[in-house]
């Protein structure tokens, strides 16, 4: 007997499949989340969160897009690491049009209300979900609420719990990327 099955053409798919959508865009999602979470709370002295950059870009952006023609979660938060990067690009333009730093906090407070709202949502629809999923989406919602507080009220340490929290929902999508790259395309199977 075949180890392989067939698609609508009837051509062979292999069931031990290395990758799938879903396992590339929690590994994106957790690779740039985790850098920007790290840098967010300055981690080993680091003030400079551009190197969250080309993660934002490459990584959390584009490859979070391709994995989203699959997945809706994807394409949107794909969506929200290229419009951060815009942010972060000084030949943007974006930071430096701001006459003043408190204009530009609040600016990005309603950047990170925005996806504070719409984290929320997909956080209310994977409530029928595996719990992991549930988790992620939870605390990525925490996170950018503690980001647009931090902003709002240009609190550092407001926007370094959000960073923390933005560590840990990396840590649970490497959690979930690993479950689902071991189940090749089905639900994680994990404890």
């Amino acid at each position: 007997m075949s180890n392989h099955h067939h698609n609508a053409h009837n051509v062979p798919a292999s069931s031990s499949s290395i990758a799938t959508a879903n396992s590339l865009g929690f590994f994106a999602f957790a690779c740039t989340t985790l850098v920007f979470g790290l840098s967010t709370v300055t981690a080993g002295g680091v003030s400079q969160s551009n190197v969250v950059l080309g993660m934002a870009i490459s990584t959390g952006g584009i490859a979070q897009m391709l994995a989203g023609m699959w997945e809706v979660p994807f394409t949107l938060f794909g969506s929200f690491w290229l419009s951060y990067a815009a942010i972060l690009i000084p030949g943007s333009g974006i930071v430096a049009s701001y006459p003043t730093v408190r204009e530009l906090h609040t600016a990005l407070g309603f950047f990170f209300t925005a996806w504070f709202a719409a984290s929320l949502l997909v956080t209310y629809a994977s409530l029928k979900k595996p719990t992991p999923f549930i988790v992620l989406f939870g605390f990525l919602t925490s996170s950018f609420a503690f980001l647009g507080a931090g902003e709002f009220a240009a609190v550092q340490a407001v926007t370094k719990v959000g960073g923390a929290l933005g560590v840990v929902t990396a840590l649970v999508a490497y959690y979930l990327a690993v479950g689902i790259l071991i189940a090749a395309d089905q639900p994680p199977a994990l404890p």
